[in-house]
């Protein structure tokens, strides 16, 4: 039995999206049961893991009215790619993914980010990687982004430099 078997009576929404670099990633969306939120926090898992090791969380953030979006770093889970730079270019993936509930929810959403370990670290190289690259895009999270972040066992993003 896997994460996701265990949250079988929730309904869950699997789609395919593409990152800014434009690998094909797969993710999840777990709606509230009543369907009335325009939040939703996106779930970040680590490195050499996949979606399904944050789904144990998705009951607490229903609870407290999120909508839930997990989804499989580039080379993880269900995703395409073909190396991983632990953090750098999974900013990529994780701007997609907020730009793709953008798309589902539209312009009122607010989002919110947990992520763990690479899936922490990767988000502190957002603007860094993509302002010059997609100065729409960075616009667009800061817009929509609530405030509400949670980075757990994170690393030193600082020390951390990969070429691709």
């Amino acid at each position: 039995m896997d994460e996701f078997d265990q949250l079988n009576p929730l309904k869950v929404e699997r789609f395919k999206f593409r990152n800014l670099a434009g690998t094909m990633l797969q993710g999840y969306l777990y709606p509230l049961p009543s369907g009335k939120s325009n939040k939703v926090i996106i779930l970040g898992h680590g490195f050499s893991a996949h979606s399904g090791m944050m789904a144990p969380l998705i009951p607490l953030f229903h609870k407290i009215g999120y909508n839930v979006f997990l989804f499989d770093f580039n080379t993880h889970g269900k995703s395409k790619g073909r190396k991983t730079s632990i953090g750098y270019h999974e900013a990529d993936d994780i701007a997609s993914a907020m730009l793709e509930m953008g798309r589902i929810y539209g312009d009122k959403v607010r989002i919110a980010y947990a992520g763990h370990s690479m899936g922490g670290a990767a988000f502190f190289y957002i603007p860094e990687k993509l302002r010059n690259d997609r100065p729409e895009a960075v616009e667009w999270i800061e817009k929509h982004l609530d405030g509400k972040i949670v980075l757990d066992s994170t690393y030193d993003v600082t020390s951390v430099r990969f070429i691709s």
